[in-house]
């Protein structure tokens, strides 16, 4: 069974009446994941020439970092936050009208919250564009609306008539 069949299953029990998956995606949260191979690189090239080994630092960086599932439904984005068993320890709902793209490059640094960042990788970059498109339309009224460090300021003044 493919990964987003699989999280689109076990996500079901956590969804309200009559909502519905729009996407489903992998992120790693924490320490940058090319830090991690940096590291390991390093803690190599600086084990054959001195006898200095980092391999400590590695397995902490490793250790400081959590798997993360999305998933986009069309009433709110679902965090999963997962051990490192794969088993769901937390689970958060977030504010649908957050915009997670357009992402570039091999891990792309997302912001889900004022405060919290999540790297996706480039595998997903297809899921987090069909999260985007899927974002409803702002209510009649609403004459702007613009992300603002993950969270959307939605203006309800008039545009001036020229």
């Amino acid at each position: 069974m493919a990964f987003r069949d699989r999280m689109r299953r076990q996500a079901q029990p956590h969804l309200e009446p009559g909502e519905t998956i729009q996407a489903v995606f992998g992120a790693v949260s924490g320490v940058h994941p090319g830090l991690i191979g940096l590291l390991l690189l390093l803690s190599v090239l600086l084990g054959m020439v001195t006898e200095l080994r980092l391999g400590w630092l590695v397995l902490f960086a490793a250790l400081w970092m959590r798997n993360v599932v999305i998933v986009a439904t069309d009433r709110a984005l679902l965090v999963f936050e997962l051990s490192k068993w794969g088993r769901v320890d937390r689970v958060r709902r977030l504010a649908r009208h957050i915009r997670l793209g357009p992402i570039s490059g091999w891990w792309a640094k997302v912001s889900l919250d004022h405060d919290e960042s999540v790297y996706v990788a480039r595998r997903y970059r297809d899921d987090v564009a069909a999260a985007d498109a899927a974002i409803a339309l702002p209510p009649v009224g609403v004459t702007d609306v613009w992300p603002a460090r993950g969270r959307a300021r939605i203006s309800l003044r008039r545009k001036p008539v020229a």
